[in-house]
Protein backbone atom coordinates (compact mmCIF):
# COMPACT_ATOMS: atom_id res chain seq x y z
CA UNK A 1 0.00 0.00 0.00
CA UNK A 2 1.14 3.71 -0.60
CA UNK A 3 1.70 6.18 1.88
CA UNK A 4 -0.74 8.70 0.58
CA UNK A 5 -3.37 5.41 0.43
CA UNK A 6 -2.35 4.91 4.74
CA UNK A 7 -2.47 8.75 5.67
CA UNK A 8 -5.91 9.05 3.98
CA UNK A 9 -7.18 6.51 6.07
CA UNK A 10 -7.52 9.57 9.14
CA UNK A 11 -9.42 11.25 6.70
CA UNK A 12 -12.26 12.92 8.44
CA UNK A 13 -10.77 12.31 12.10
CA UNK A 14 -10.01 15.12 14.37
CA UNK A 15 -6.47 16.50 13.98
CA UNK A 16 -3.33 17.68 13.83
CA UNK A 17 -2.07 15.10 11.29
CA UNK A 18 1.33 13.86 12.54
CA UNK A 19 4.14 11.87 10.87
CA UNK A 20 7.20 11.27 13.15
CA UNK A 21 10.60 11.18 10.53
CA UNK A 22 14.61 10.28 12.00
CA UNK A 23 13.21 12.21 15.24
CA UNK A 24 11.64 14.91 13.87
CA UNK A 25 8.03 16.20 13.78
CA UNK A 26 5.96 16.92 10.58
CA UNK A 27 2.42 18.28 11.79
CA UNK A 28 -0.22 19.27 9.59
CA UNK A 29 -2.12 21.63 12.35
CA UNK A 30 -6.20 21.16 11.60
CA UNK A 31 -9.57 20.51 13.51
CA UNK A 32 -10.70 18.17 11.15
CA UNK A 33 -8.28 16.12 9.17
CA UNK A 34 -8.93 16.51 5.33
CA UNK A 35 -7.66 15.52 2.01
CA UNK A 36 -6.18 18.82 1.45
CA UNK A 37 -4.36 18.43 4.97
CA UNK A 38 -2.96 14.83 4.02
CA UNK A 39 -2.23 16.46 0.67
CA UNK A 40 -0.11 19.14 2.60
CA UNK A 41 1.61 16.67 5.00
CA UNK A 42 2.66 14.66 1.88
CA UNK A 43 4.00 17.05 0.02
CA UNK A 44 6.49 17.74 2.76
CA UNK A 45 7.31 14.00 3.21
CA UNK A 46 6.75 12.24 -0.06
CA UNK A 47 10.72 12.27 -0.49
CA UNK A 48 11.62 10.92 2.94
CA UNK A 49 13.54 7.68 2.72
CA UNK A 50 12.13 4.88 5.12
CA UNK A 51 11.45 1.30 5.06
CA UNK A 52 7.30 1.05 6.34
CA UNK A 53 4.89 3.34 7.69
CA UNK A 54 3.69 2.73 10.68
CA UNK A 55 0.47 4.01 12.51
CA UNK A 56 0.65 4.98 16.10
CA UNK A 57 -1.87 6.41 16.92
CA UNK A 58 -5.80 7.49 15.59
CA UNK A 59 -3.98 10.52 13.89
CA UNK A 60 0.10 9.83 13.95
CA UNK A 61 2.13 7.91 11.96
CA UNK A 62 6.05 7.07 11.68
CA UNK A 63 8.22 6.75 8.99
CA UNK A 64 11.09 3.74 10.31
CA UNK A 65 13.96 4.07 8.27
CA UNK A 66 16.07 1.73 6.82
CA UNK A 67 19.38 2.68 8.99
Amino acid sequence: MYMIHILQSVVGRPGPLIVEYDGQMIIEKCFTITDKHVDNLYDRIKNFKYSRIEQTTDTSFILVTCH
